[in-house]
């Protein structure tokens, strides 16, 4: 199964891949997609061919004699007997959640993978699990429960009296497998224990996570605030910022005069106040999707517009998203703005530009197509009143549209008292 993975850019000055044909090259990309979470890819030159040359009649064969000549793959046997190409140095790949069950075995003489070691380390000797059964004499050591079997009846048995060893320190979190870290619990406290440490570890990775994008996140939001159109991060306080916060009363009314951005900043959140819940963060949105949606000179036309105008802008649009009932109004802002700056309108000028008048209607439907619509409406609920389909073509192809019409209100009425009359 192909995997999404990372190439880094020293592939391509790579000492050793570099003077190789570029089809030997394109073939070790073709195997780091195969390859599974140990970098261990199945040595059978049919699917390989088939996977990195569906189109043509390449073939892998020497590009895989060349690359293990470099010493880029190795390729063996397991102990079972599969032929394995192992790829070398795989450790650079990042893998999130490795599942480690579904990896080809390694290759016969190769160092201990963390696949096997982890195996390993969950793997009891039965004579400890002897030792274990006779210290704790067959009783759960969470809720008392007494004589314990130790041995299933079938695949399927899960019975609540069945013993089961566990680990005090989980073998994930480096328990060992001596005596006195394991336990004889039964088969309830051992899966209810298996589930909070599951949990326990899921929430320490999505701690990591959240930690790792809170750390971002603020820069993040600056970097958007500083090309926002009313650089609204004049006004957020930074952890670099050496201005005093605070002031005496003599004092509190004092302070530099605010210029051109931080007033019509302030004139746009009057405007839109109760309306956003945030009028800063609403025009930085605002200019980002511009950006994306309208490209990069549309965003510069829109940064290099005056404060005054911009804010302008903002509020003419504004009303025409609410004459137009937009749902999502800040892209349907930026679409106005984005689409005014490409074809080169000025929202303010008077005309038809600048009005903020509703959309016009639709155009009206094809009467044939609305014919259409009807006939396909209509032609179950005659049926369903008892005609035959005959009958039924008969009528939806003569029939007047406005007695379509009628005879579809009469179906509907009489259908819904049918179903009041069996509610």
């Amino acid at each position: 199964m192909a995997r999404i993975r990372t190439i880094k850019p020293e592939f391509w000055s790579d000492e050793k891949l570099g003077p190789l044909h570029p089809l030997d090259r394109v073939v070790f990309l073709g195997l780091i997609s195969m390859a599974d979470d140990l970098g261990r890819v199945l040595d059978n030159i049919k699917q390989i061919d088939a996977f990195i040359f569906p189109y043509t009649d390449d073939t892998a064969r020497q590009s895989l004699s060349e690359l293990e000549n470099i010493e880029r793959i190795r390729r063996g046997k397991s102990t079972n007997g599969l032929a394995i190409i192992q790829i070398v140095n795989w450790h650079h790949q990042k893998i999130d959640k490795p599942n480690f069950s579904s990896c080809l075995p390694s290759i016969k003489g190769d160092p201990e993978d963390a696949a096997s070691a982890y195996r390993k380390s969950k793997r009891i000797p039965e004579r400890i699990k002897d030792l274990v059964w006779q210290r704790d004499k067959a009783c759960c050591q969470k809720c008392g429960r007494t004589n314990l079997r130790r041995n299933k009846l079938d695949r399927y048995d899960a019975g609540q009296d069945l013993g089961e060893i566990d680990h005090r320190i989980e073998a994930a979190d480096g328990g060992s497998n001596e005596p006195e870290n394991l336990q004889l619990l039964c088969l309830p406290c051992n899966r209810k224990k298996a589930g909070v440490s599951r949990t326990r570890r899921n929430e320490d990775r999505s701690g990591e996570h959240q930690r790792e994008v809170s750390d971002h996140s603020e820069t993040i939001r600056r970097k958007v605030a500083d090309d926002s159109p009313t650089h609204t991060n004049d006004h957020v306080p930074t952890t670099n910022d050496q201005r005093s916060t605070t002031s005496s009363p003599a004092r509190a009314h004092e302070g530099p005069t605010p210029g051109p951005e931080e007033e019509e900043a302030t004139r746009l959140s009057i405007a839109l106040k109760g309306k956003v819940l945030d009028p800063a963060e609403f025009a930085v949105s605002v200019a980002r999707t511009i950006g994306t949606s309208h490209g990069n000179r549309a965003f510069d036309a829109w940064v290099d517009m005056s404060p005054s105008k911009r804010t302008d802008w903002l509020l003419v649009a504004w009303d025409k998203a609410i004459a137009a009932n937009a749902k999502v109004r800040s892209k349907y802002v930026a679409g106005v703005i984005g689409s005014a700056l490409v074809d080169g309108i000025d929202l303010t000028s008077p005309g038809d530009q600048g009005s903020c008048a509703a959309p016009p209607p639709p155009p009206p439907i094809d009467p044939q197509i609305a014919r259409e619509r009807l006939a396909r409406q209509l032609a179950p609920l005659l049926i369903r009143s008892g005609m035959t389909r005959p009958e039924a073509d008969a009528f939806l192809r003569d029939a007047h549209t406005d007695a379509l019409e009628a005879r579809l209100a009469e179906l509907r009425a009489s259908t819904k008292e049918v179903d009041r009359g069996a509610a």
